[in-house]
């Protein structure tokens, strides 16, 4: 999840509007990411 926060944080345009939308994407990016390892993680103890 850090990684993903600094890819986009690296990308942001240095104002607040940027920020807040690097910010929107790395939730929603984390999000995707903690629920796509949590099915792999599921389908490998089951």
């Amino acid at each position: 999840m850090t990684l993903i926060a600094v890819f986009e944080g690296y990308d942001a345009t240095p104002t607040a509007a940027g920020v807040s939308a690097a910010t929107t994407r790395t939730v929603v990016t984390s999000a995707l990411v903690i629920l796509a390892l949590d099915f792999v993680l599921t389908a490998f103890m089951f």
